[in-house]
C-alpha cells in the first residue's frame, strides 16, 4: 500500500510550499512542519496553521508545537 505525498492531500490554495523538514506525532495527531505553513493532521482530515511568518525552528515538548521565528521569537 503507498500513501499520498502531503502535498496531494491539500486544497490547491495552500499547496504551495517547498520542503517539509519536520514531521511530530502526539497521541492521534501528526504535525508536519514548513518553513511557511505547519499542517496537521489526524487521520482523516489535515488543517493548515498559518504562522504568519516563516518558520526558524520548530520543536515539540510536553504536548506543545513550538516554533521560532524573526522579530518574534517563540510562539
Amino acid at each position: 500500500m503507498t500513501k499520498p505525498l502531503l502535498m496531494y492531500c491539500l486544497p490547491a490554495a495552500i499547496r504551495n510550499f517547498d520542503e517539509t523538514w519536520n514531521i511530530y506525532t502526539d497521541d492521534n495527531l501528526v504535525y508536519f512542519c514548513t518553513f511557511s505553513m505547519i499542517y496537521e493532521y489526524d487521520g482523516k482530515k489535515i488543517k493548515a496553521i498559518d504562522p504568519r511568518g516563516t518558520i526558524n525552528i520548530s520543536f515539540y515538548f510536553n504536548h506543545q508545537l513550538y516554533v521560532t521565528q524573526t522579530n518574534t521569537g517563540i510562539s
